[in-house]
Protein backbone atom coordinates (compact mmCIF):
# COMPACT_ATOMS: atom_id res chain seq x y z
CA UNK A 1 0.00 0.00 0.00
CA UNK A 2 1.23 3.45 -0.84
CA UNK A 3 0.79 6.30 1.12
CA UNK A 4 -0.14 8.78 -1.16
CA UNK A 5 -0.57 12.84 -0.79
CA UNK A 6 -2.96 14.57 -3.78
CA UNK A 7 -2.78 18.11 -4.25
CA UNK A 8 -4.96 20.40 -5.88
CA UNK A 9 -4.29 23.90 -7.20
CA UNK A 10 -4.96 25.93 -10.53
CA UNK A 11 -1.62 27.23 -12.74
CA UNK A 12 -0.32 30.26 -11.11
CA UNK A 13 -1.35 29.20 -7.81
CA UNK A 14 1.55 28.31 -6.44
CA UNK A 15 1.13 24.82 -5.79
CA UNK A 16 4.63 24.04 -6.83
CA UNK A 17 6.07 25.98 -4.63
CA UNK A 18 3.51 24.68 -1.57
CA UNK A 19 4.41 20.89 -2.72
CA UNK A 20 8.34 21.69 -2.36
CA UNK A 21 7.73 23.27 0.70
CA UNK A 22 5.81 20.09 2.41
CA UNK A 23 8.23 17.76 0.58
CA UNK A 24 11.21 20.12 2.27
CA UNK A 25 9.20 19.85 5.88
CA UNK A 26 8.78 15.99 5.68
CA UNK A 27 12.38 14.81 3.67
CA UNK A 28 14.14 18.28 4.47
CA UNK A 29 14.77 17.94 0.51
CA UNK A 30 13.25 19.93 -2.28
CA UNK A 31 13.41 19.22 -5.87
CA UNK A 32 13.37 21.23 -9.03
CA UNK A 33 10.91 20.91 -11.49
CA UNK A 34 12.49 19.36 -14.84
CA UNK A 35 11.32 16.16 -14.69
CA UNK A 36 7.59 14.72 -14.71
CA UNK A 37 8.71 11.89 -12.36
CA UNK A 38 11.35 12.52 -9.31
CA UNK A 39 12.48 10.20 -6.85
CA UNK A 40 14.24 11.97 -4.18
CA UNK A 41 18.02 11.03 -3.17
CA UNK A 42 18.35 8.11 -0.37
CA UNK A 43 14.25 7.74 0.08
CA UNK A 44 11.50 6.48 -0.71
CA UNK A 45 9.32 9.51 -1.44
CA UNK A 46 8.23 9.60 -5.04
CA UNK A 47 6.80 12.51 -6.49
CA UNK A 48 4.76 12.68 -10.02
CA UNK A 49 4.71 15.87 -11.17
CA UNK A 50 1.40 17.71 -13.02
CA UNK A 51 -0.42 14.46 -12.57
CA UNK A 52 -3.33 15.20 -13.79
CA UNK A 53 -1.74 16.12 -17.56
CA UNK A 54 0.15 13.00 -20.05
CA UNK A 55 -1.47 10.33 -17.04
CA UNK A 56 -0.28 7.51 -19.34
CA UNK A 57 4.12 8.53 -19.78
CA UNK A 58 3.56 9.48 -15.95
CA UNK A 59 2.50 5.72 -15.37
CA UNK A 60 4.94 4.64 -17.76
CA UNK A 61 7.88 6.18 -15.45
CA UNK A 62 6.60 5.01 -12.38
CA UNK A 63 6.69 1.08 -13.87
CA UNK A 64 9.85 1.90 -15.33
CA UNK A 65 11.30 3.18 -12.06
CA UNK A 66 9.96 0.27 -9.97
CA UNK A 67 11.50 -2.24 -12.59
CA UNK A 68 15.03 -0.54 -12.62
CA UNK A 69 15.10 0.65 -8.87
CA UNK A 70 13.81 -2.36 -7.63
CA UNK A 71 11.27 -1.10 -5.44
CA UNK A 72 7.92 0.38 -4.41
CA UNK A 73 7.83 4.32 -2.94
CA UNK A 74 6.56 4.64 0.61
CA UNK A 75 4.99 8.17 -0.10
CA UNK A 76 3.92 9.37 -3.16
CA UNK A 77 3.15 13.06 -3.98
CA UNK A 78 0.85 14.00 -6.73
CA UNK A 79 -0.53 17.25 -8.16
CA UNK A 80 -3.75 17.88 -10.04
CA UNK A 81 -3.69 21.21 -12.03
CA UNK A 82 -6.65 22.83 -13.23
CA UNK A 83 -8.99 20.13 -12.74
CA UNK A 84 -12.24 20.01 -10.51
CA UNK A 85 -11.56 19.58 -6.71
CA UNK A 86 -13.22 15.99 -7.11
CA UNK A 87 -10.54 15.11 -9.65
CA UNK A 88 -8.27 12.13 -8.39
CA UNK A 89 -5.77 10.19 -10.68
CA UNK A 90 -6.66 6.70 -9.06
CA UNK A 91 -9.43 5.10 -10.51
CA UNK A 92 -11.24 4.71 -13.98
CA UNK A 93 -13.73 7.24 -13.26
CA UNK A 94 -10.71 9.95 -12.41
CA UNK A 95 -13.25 11.16 -9.67
CA UNK A 96 -12.56 11.25 -5.65
CA UNK A 97 -15.08 9.05 -3.61
CA UNK A 98 -13.80 8.95 -0.32
CA UNK A 99 -10.94 8.14 1.70
CA UNK A 100 -12.49 4.39 2.39
CA UNK A 101 -12.71 3.94 -1.42
CA UNK A 102 -10.27 1.24 -3.11
CA UNK A 103 -7.39 3.29 -5.57
CA UNK A 104 -4.83 1.77 -7.44
CA UNK A 105 -2.33 3.04 -9.74
CA UNK A 106 -0.82 1.17 -12.40
CA UNK A 107 -1.51 -2.49 -10.41
CA UNK A 108 -0.20 -0.70 -7.31
CA UNK A 109 -2.59 -0.43 -4.38
CA UNK A 110 -2.68 3.58 -3.49
CA UNK A 111 -3.83 5.00 0.33
CA UNK A 112 -5.39 8.34 -0.18
CA UNK A 113 -3.45 9.77 3.29
CA UNK A 114 -3.72 13.57 2.53
CA UNK A 115 -5.97 15.61 0.35
CA UNK A 116 -4.88 19.27 0.25
CA UNK A 117 -6.22 22.47 -1.72
CA UNK A 118 -4.31 26.22 -2.48
CA UNK A 119 -6.04 29.12 -3.70
CA UNK A 120 -4.54 32.56 -4.58
CA UNK A 121 -5.95 36.10 -4.96
CA UNK A 122 -8.66 35.70 -7.83
CA UNK A 123 -6.86 38.95 -9.83
CA UNK A 124 -2.99 37.74 -9.18
CA UNK A 125 -4.05 34.51 -10.24
CA UNK A 126 -6.34 35.51 -13.54
CA UNK A 127 -3.46 38.11 -14.15
CA UNK A 128 -0.54 36.11 -13.94
CA UNK A 129 -2.21 33.52 -15.98
CA UNK A 130 -2.85 36.57 -18.66
CA UNK A 131 0.81 37.79 -18.28
CA UNK A 132 1.97 33.96 -18.67
CA UNK A 133 0.24 33.46 -22.04
CA UNK A 134 0.68 36.78 -22.99
CA UNK A 135 4.64 36.77 -22.50
CA UNK A 136 5.05 33.43 -23.70
CA UNK A 137 6.04 32.76 -19.89
CA UNK A 138 3.63 29.61 -19.95
CA UNK A 139 2.44 28.10 -22.65
CA UNK A 140 -1.34 27.57 -21.94
CA UNK A 141 -3.51 29.04 -19.57
CA UNK A 142 -6.96 29.84 -19.90
CA UNK A 143 -8.01 32.67 -18.26
CA UNK A 144 -11.98 33.31 -19.95
CA UNK A 145 -15.09 32.65 -17.84
CA UNK A 146 -13.68 28.77 -17.78
CA UNK A 147 -11.19 30.05 -15.43
CA UNK A 148 -13.67 31.94 -13.08
CA UNK A 149 -16.17 29.02 -13.28
CA UNK A 150 -12.96 26.44 -12.29
CA UNK A 151 -11.33 29.37 -9.19
CA UNK A 152 -15.66 30.03 -7.65
CA UNK A 153 -15.20 26.09 -7.51
CA UNK A 154 -11.72 25.97 -5.37
CA UNK A 155 -13.26 28.60 -3.56
CA UNK A 156 -16.25 26.84 -2.37
CA UNK A 157 -13.98 23.78 -1.57
CA UNK A 158 -11.71 26.07 0.71
CA UNK A 159 -15.11 27.27 2.84
CA UNK A 160 -16.33 24.10 3.33
CA UNK A 161 -12.86 22.10 3.95
CA UNK A 162 -10.59 25.25 5.36
CA UNK A 163 -8.18 23.19 7.11
CA UNK A 164 -7.39 20.67 4.19
CA UNK A 165 -6.85 24.18 2.29
CA UNK A 166 -4.35 27.20 2.37
CA UNK A 167 -4.43 30.35 0.96
CA UNK A 168 -1.56 31.22 -0.95
CA UNK A 169 -1.06 34.50 1.04
CA UNK A 170 -1.60 33.03 3.86
CA UNK A 171 1.21 30.31 2.99
CA UNK A 172 3.67 32.75 2.42
CA UNK A 173 2.92 35.35 5.10
CA UNK A 174 1.43 33.88 7.62
CA UNK A 175 3.22 31.30 10.09
CA UNK A 176 0.36 30.35 12.12
CA UNK A 177 -1.40 29.39 9.28
CA UNK A 178 1.10 27.24 7.69
CA UNK A 179 1.68 25.47 11.01
CA UNK A 180 -1.54 24.95 11.64
CA UNK A 181 -1.76 23.44 7.92
CA UNK A 182 1.29 20.80 8.69
CA UNK A 183 -0.09 19.79 12.17
CA UNK A 184 -3.69 19.23 10.84
CA UNK A 185 -2.61 17.45 7.77
CA UNK A 186 0.86 15.60 8.12
CA UNK A 187 1.17 16.06 12.11
CA UNK A 188 4.08 17.46 11.71
CA UNK A 189 5.28 21.21 13.13
CA UNK A 190 6.96 23.73 10.31
CA UNK A 191 10.65 23.23 10.31
CA UNK A 192 11.99 25.38 6.97
CA UNK A 193 9.26 28.31 6.08
CA UNK A 194 8.64 29.93 2.97
CA UNK A 195 12.45 31.17 2.04
CA UNK A 196 14.18 30.06 -0.47
CA UNK A 197 11.50 27.44 -1.46
CA UNK A 198 11.54 26.46 -5.41
CA UNK A 199 8.27 27.00 -7.71
CA UNK A 200 8.90 26.13 -11.52
CA UNK A 201 11.09 27.65 -13.44
CA UNK A 202 8.29 30.70 -14.49
CA UNK A 203 7.14 31.34 -11.32
CA UNK A 204 9.78 34.21 -10.89
CA UNK A 205 8.97 35.72 -13.86
CA UNK A 206 5.40 37.96 -12.58
CA UNK A 207 5.82 41.33 -13.26
CA UNK A 208 5.79 43.45 -9.95
CA UNK A 209 2.67 45.99 -11.17
CA UNK A 210 -0.32 44.41 -11.24
CA UNK A 211 -2.45 46.45 -13.55
CA UNK A 212 -5.92 44.61 -13.45
CA UNK A 213 -7.21 46.80 -15.97
CA UNK A 214 -5.12 46.12 -18.34
CA UNK A 215 -6.81 42.12 -19.04
CA UNK A 216 -9.42 42.09 -21.84
CA UNK A 217 -11.95 44.02 -21.76
CA UNK A 218 -14.32 40.62 -22.14
CA UNK A 219 -12.79 38.94 -19.23
CA UNK A 220 -13.38 42.13 -17.37
CA UNK A 221 -16.94 42.24 -17.74
CA UNK A 222 -17.63 38.62 -17.07
CA UNK A 223 -15.98 39.50 -14.02
CA UNK A 224 -17.64 42.22 -13.33
CA UNK A 225 -21.43 40.68 -13.53
CA UNK A 226 -20.55 37.63 -11.46
CA UNK A 227 -21.88 38.17 -8.26
CA UNK A 228 -21.18 34.94 -7.15
CA UNK A 229 -17.57 35.43 -7.78
CA UNK A 230 -17.81 38.56 -5.68
CA UNK A 231 -19.24 36.95 -2.76
CA UNK A 232 -16.79 33.98 -2.92
CA UNK A 233 -14.20 36.48 -2.55
CA UNK A 234 -15.59 38.32 0.11
CA UNK A 235 -15.98 35.29 2.47
CA UNK A 236 -12.58 34.16 1.34
CA UNK A 237 -10.99 37.51 2.51
CA UNK A 238 -10.46 38.79 -0.70
CA UNK A 239 -10.69 42.75 -1.83
CA UNK A 240 -12.93 43.35 -4.78
CA UNK A 241 -11.31 45.14 -7.46
CA UNK A 242 -13.11 48.10 -9.71
CA UNK A 243 -11.90 46.96 -13.08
Amino acid sequence: MIETIEMIGLKRSGHHALMNWIIKNLTHQQVDYWYKYIRLRGTNFWILNDSSHKIEEGGKMFLDTIEHSGVVPNTFIVNYEDTDTNYCLFNDDKIYKGSKSKYEFYGHDIKLDSRVLIIRNFYDNIFSRYLGVKNRIVIEAFYDDKFINLWKKHAKYYLENERNCIKFEDWKYNKDKRNDFLKHNFNINETFNTNNIKGTTTSNKEDIEKDYKILPDQIKEFIRKDNELHNLMGQLGYKYNEL
